[in-house]
C-alpha cells in the first residue's frame, strides 16, 4: 500500500510541476510577444524554451539587419539598453526598451553639423545633444567610449562598432 500511495503521491507532484511550468510559459509569452516597427526599424522578441527556463530574445533590427553591440541606442521605436545574456543561458537577451525618448523629441543645439562629420556618419557628443543639420535618420548610442550620433546603418556593421566599444563594470 505504501509504493502505491508513493507513486500517487509522485504523480500529482509531476502534474503539479507540469502546470507550474505551463503558466510560467504563458506568462512569458506574453512578455516576449513584443512586436514593433517603425520605418526601418523593428523590435522582436521572441521566447526560448531550454533546459533552464523559458527566456525571451529581443532584437532590434535596423533594415533587416541585427543592431550590434553598444549599450544604449535611442531609436524612431524608443530607448534600448543592452541586456547580457548570463554565461549559462538562463538569462532573458538582447535589447530591452526602457523608455519612449525618440531621437524626433531631443531639440538641437549647439554648433553646426559638418559636412565631413555628415560624411563620416558619426559624430561624438558626450552629454547626448543633437546638433543643428544632424539627419532626421541618425539616433544616438550611448554607453560606449565616443558616445554620439550616428547613422544608423553604422550600427549593423562589426569595423564601425570595434571603434567605438562598450563600456561596462561600474
Amino acid at each position: 500500500m505504501a509504493a502505491a500511495s508513493m507513486e500517487h503521491y509522485s504523480v500529482r507532484h509531476s502534474v503539479a510541476g507540469l502546470l507550474i511550468l505551463a503558466l510560467a510559459s504563458l506568462t512569458c509569452r506574453r512578455e516576449c510577444e513584443t512586436n514593433m516597427a517603425r520605418g526601418d526599424w523593428e523590435y522582436r522578441s521572441d521566447r526560448v524554451v531550454t533546459l533552464r527556463g523559458t527566456f525571451c530574445r529581443n532584437r532590434l533590427m535596423f533594415r533587416g539587419r541585427a543592431v550590434l553591440g553598444n549599450d544604449i541606442v535611442i531609436t524612431p521605436l524608443g530607448t534600448f539598453k543592452v541586456m547580457t545574456q548570463s554565461e549559462h543561458g538562463d538569462s532573458d537577451s538582447g535589447w530591452k526598451r526602457v523608455n519612449e525618448q525618440t531621437p524626433a523629441r531631443i531639440a538641437p543645439r549647439g554648433d553646426l553639423l559638418t559636412e565631413s562629420e555628415r560624411a563620416a556618419g558619426f559624430y561624438i557628443s558626450i552629454d547626448g545633444a543633437k546638433r543643428p543639420g544632424t539627419p532626421s535618420e541618425w539616433v544616438f548610442m550611448g554607453g560606449v567610449s565616443d558616445p554620439g550620433w550616428v547613422d544608423p546603418s553604422k550600427l549593423t556593421d562589426v569595423h564601425f562598432l570595434k571603434l567605438h566599444p562598450a563600456r561596462r563594470g561600474p
